[in-house]
């Protein structure tokens, strides 16, 4: 059986490794320096006239368990508590999440497309909480961004994965019309 590769086909994996490199670069970004990604959001945010989130510091875990075994409140100097390291180390697991589902998507489309829901659903999901915390918890622009960066990608990519769906769709109808 031949199988023939769509423009569409073409574009879905072309679109899926730039996707990919877009990701991993964000993860590397969200892991290393995530302090300075807030602050440029504030900078930002102070342009526009928008509240600016707090900027998350790292503590050691040392003088976390410090303040805690002695029943003090902890100093604002400190920064935040370990637990809030935890949410960027969710997002860069669904960062990486993302950037395998993508790659894998351009190795070999046929056989990992499959995967474009979890992308869907984890773009969908980030889409939704952004707005939700924007509304509902506090008007940062840092809320919005999950918003505004992460509706265009779910529909950017719905849609290239719905038109490959559909030219992979015809071809195999054509093929059975055929035979």
């Amino acid at each position: 059986m031949n199988f023939e590769i769509t423009s569409a086909d073409l574009f879905f994996k072309k679109s899926m490794g730039v996707l990919g490199i877009i990701f991993l670069i964000g993860a590397i970004l969200f892991a290393l320096i995530p302090e300075q990604l807030e602050s440029m959001l504030n900078w930002f945010a102070g342009i526009i006239k928008m509240d600016k989130a707090p900027v998350v510091k790292n503590i050691p875990v040392s003088a976390y368990w410090a303040v805690l075994n002695n029943d003090n409140p902890i100093p604002p100097e400190m920064g935040a508590l370990p637990s809030q390291r935890l949410w960027n180390g969710l997002s860069v697991a669904m960062m990486v999440m993302i950037t395998v589902i993508c790659l894998a998507c351009y190795v070999n489309a046929k056989k990992y497309m499959n995967w474009v829901p979890l992308l869907l659903i984890s773009k969908g999901t980030s889409s939704l909480m952004g707005l939700f915390t924007y509304f509902y918890v506090h008007k940062y622009l840092t809320n919005l961004i999950a918003l505004i960066t992460d509706f265009p990608i779910f529909l950017f990519v719905l849609f290239i994965y719905l038109r490959a769906l559909n030219a992979k769709t015809s071809m195999q109808q054509s093929a059975t019309k055929s035979a």
